[in-house]
């Protein structure tokens, strides 16, 4: 009886570790530009914004809802590549997505955990001729 009962536990504490969603709160965003020939501008300074990202990797869906000083947006993305976790040049955790948005345009979506700033996160979004960052905190 012991055994059933510490392997229902079991099951139940890692289907709840895997079905968990991840949720970050926006506060900053930056853009970027393609000007052609794989040519960018800069990256803007960071503008104030109020958002939240969820992440579901389980179920394949990317929803972020973002407010800027210019429009409300709901932002939804279907994942349709997973390609794991790498780690940057300042040993960063790096998540990235290949995904498609609700008008049907693919892009990347990057969650970059900052190891120096515990707590905060940047999620990118990187379109053909825009890149978005978003400085967030995560909410779990």
């Amino acid at each position: 009886m012991k055994k059933i009962i510490l392997i229902l536990i079991f099951s139940f504490s890692s289907f709840l570790a895997i079905s968990q969603v991840s949720k970050y709160k926006a506060y900053a965003i930056s853009v970027r530009m393609n000007i052609g020939d794989n040519s960018w501008t800069d990256w803007e300074s960071w503008m104030p914004t109020n958002g939240i990202f969820t992440i579901d990797v389980v179920n394949s869906k990317i929803k972020g809802i973002i407010a800027t000083a210019y429009s409300n947006n709901i932002n939804n993305y279907d994942i349709i590549n997973n390609y794991g976790e790498t780690h940057d040049g300042n040993n960063n955790d790096v998540f990235s997505w290949r995904c498609v948005d609700d008008d049907g345009k693919v892009c990347i979506v990057r969650l970059v955990k900052l190891n120096a700033e515990v707590g905060t996160s940047l999620i990118y979004v990187e379109l053909p001729k825009w890149n978005l960052c978003y400085k967030t905190n995560n909410l779990n």
